[in-house]
């Protein structure tokens, strides 16, 4: 990396991921792990070391970065993000309940805050779609849609959402398939207390 460029590691992380029209080799890989080694508090490039990995095909690893991004910087909104968004396609949806819980908006999240990108509110609202989705809240997951037809109506990512929402069969099963796992939890935990209360009773 040359010297006037060790101080920009913002537009420098970018490049690297863009570069050779958004090819992501071993070479970028490395290149964003020296940057990371050098900038290891500025979690954007943990975020393109994440992405570079998915894209060489190397998934596992790109999974446990997104653990370290939320646990190095959990305040990080996109960290956040990519780290709801693994849980929900682990179909650990109660972990991502836990994290968004009632906060539907990005407002309601990050209440101290009182401007946001219009990457951020498409990143953020676009994952509490898709949970809300993936439990069977369509109508609610098309309400938020709202948001972002209105922002950036030809975005890639709403253009994406707007596809998911055009499933609502999708929506219907994968809900149906969550609340038995949420009955089938609530059974196992019921068990197990009845379970404890016998061997205390012995």
């Amino acid at each position: 990396m040359r010297d006037e460029d060790r101080e920009r590691p913002f537009e420098i992380g970018s490049m690297l991921v863009l570069k050779k029209g958004g090819a992501c080799g071993p070479e970028v890989v490395s290149e964003l792990e020296a940057l990371r080694a050098r900038y290891p508090r500025i979690p954007l490039i943990w975020n393109h070391l994440g992405a570079a990995l998915g894209a060489a095909g190397d998934q596992a690893s790109a999974e446990r970065l997104v653990e370290e991004v939320h646990r190095e910087f959990p305040d990080h909104l996109f960290g956040f993000v990519s780290y709801v968004r693994l849980c929900i396609l682990r179909g650990e949806m109660d972990v991502a309940e836990e994290l968004i819980g009632r906060k539907l908006f990005i407002g309601a999240m990050y209440p101290d805050r009182e401007r946001f990108h219009v990457s951020e509110v498409l990143s953020y609202t676009s994952v509490v779609i898709v949970y809300l989705f993936m439990i069977g809240e369509a109508d609610r997951a098309r309400s938020a849609f709202k948001i972002m037809e209105d922002l950036a109506p030809e975005h890639l990512e709403t253009t994406r959402i707007r596809y998911l929402l055009q499933q609502p069969e999708l929506s219907m099963l994968a809900g149906a398939i969550f609340e038995m796992g949420r009955r089938s939890k609530r059974g196992r935990t019921v068990s197990s207390r009845l379970s404890q209360d016998e061997q205390r009773r012995g």
